[in-house]
């Protein structure tokens, strides 16, 4: 079978038309690509990490401060006093709801009984209860979070208003009027 193309063992490289130039990356060229992408997401992991601890913590006060929301619109609803238990120990935190003829708070079971912080957030509060009352009124606390950038939110409780703080940004309020 002959080949319309025309092979020449002369041009230095075997199975290569005569005459056609050489295409192509060298080893050297893609390893050095690998370099420099190697080196770009060296230095950027950092940044993301510091970005993904930032959002964390905005995530973990939203909660409690949601969480808290739904506390005293529950006692409301329910005409029945209720308080927000924090185990900052244990970065656990739950509803407990007062039983009318013990007059004993319990801890309420199942999908809205509480839930847990970022193992990567610190917790530190001057009161480990706030109360609910079915007036709308609640007792005065203030929580403070801390990721390991040292990012600080203090989510304020205070005169029916719950604020998420943060010093870097201006002031975030979930007022219950």
């Amino acid at each position: 079978m002959v080949s319309d193309r025309n092979w020449s063992a002369s041009s230095g490289s075997a199975g290569r038309p005569a005459g056609k130039p050489l295409t192509g990356f060298t080893l050297i060229e893609l390893l050095l690509v690998v370099l420099i992408i190697s080196i770009t997401l060296g230095l950027s992991a950092p940044l993301f990490r510091k970005t993904f601890y930032g959002l964390e913590l905005d995530l973990c006060a939203e909660d409690i401060a949601g969480y808290m929301r739904y506390i005293r619109e529950r006692s409301i609803v329910e005409g029945v006093p209720m308080k927000f238990v924090l185990d900052a120990k244990e970065k656990e935190y739950w509803l407990e709801k007062k039983d009318v003829e013990s007059g004993e708070y319990a801890r309420v079971k199942g999908k809205y009984g509480g839930s847990s912080v970022s193992d990567d957030v610190e917790i530190e509060s001057q009161g480990n209860i706030i109360y609910f009352y079915p007036d709308g009124s609640f007792s005065s606390a203030e929580i403070a979070m801390i990721n390991p950038n040292k990012k600080k939110l203090v989510i304020s409780v205070k005169r029916n208003k719950v604020k998420i703080i943060d010093d870097e940004k201006e002031e975030q309020g979930l007022s219950f009027d």
